[in-house]
């Protein structure tokens, strides 16, 4: 019963209305409405007020806006290093490593950045191959550490969220 209450207010939204619409849309009888109605009632879905419902307005979820910090695996570093002994593509090395495609790319983003890797672009390919070999840290970490060499400044004390290091030019 409670079910066809919450489907008829996804329905119709919040707000008020009658038994008559009520019945109309749901196709219930006024006895088994009423009864339903009064079950919601409650649950404190709605609200009866001298011959009107009110239904109440669904509550969302607050959404808190979170940066989810994610580590490099060593491992998975190290092995698309190795794969690079030679110029590769993304579509290349993408067939070897059987990862998702973002997840690829954010590695070799990063690698790229920090120095591990050197890309050269031929046509519409980009080629990755081994630059200076070095352990990759975590995403904040790279950043702040290329932030520091590009301005020269020591950043150990100073946390850097949201610095765009891809319009600075080297």
């Amino acid at each position: 019963m409670a079910q066809m209450v919450k489907r008829f207010i996804q329905v119709k939204g919040s707000g008020p209305f009658y038994m008559d619409e009520f019945c109309a849309l749901t196709g219930m009888d006024i006895v088994a409405a009423l009864r339903a109605l009064n079950e919601a009632e409650k649950a404190g879905l709605l609200v009866y007020l001298d011959g009107i419902w009110l239904a109440y307005p669904r509550a969302e979820k607050a959404r808190r806006q979170t940066w989810q910090d994610w580590s490099f695996t060593p491992q998975k570093v190290k092995r698309i290093y190795r794969l690079c002994y030679k110029e590769r593509n993304f579509g290349e090395l993408m067939k070897i490593l059987g990862s998702s495609e973002t997840l690829v790319r954010r590695y070799l983003v990063a690698m790229e950045r920090a120095g591990i890797l050197v890309s050269q672009r031929k046509g519409q390919h980009k080629y990755y191959s081994q630059g200076r070999w070095s352990q990759l840290e975590s995403y904040q970490q790279e950043k702040k550490a290329r932030c520091a060499s590009l301005t020269g400044f020591d950043t150990s004390r100073v946390e850097v969220t949201g610095f765009d290091t891809s319009r600075v030019e080297n």
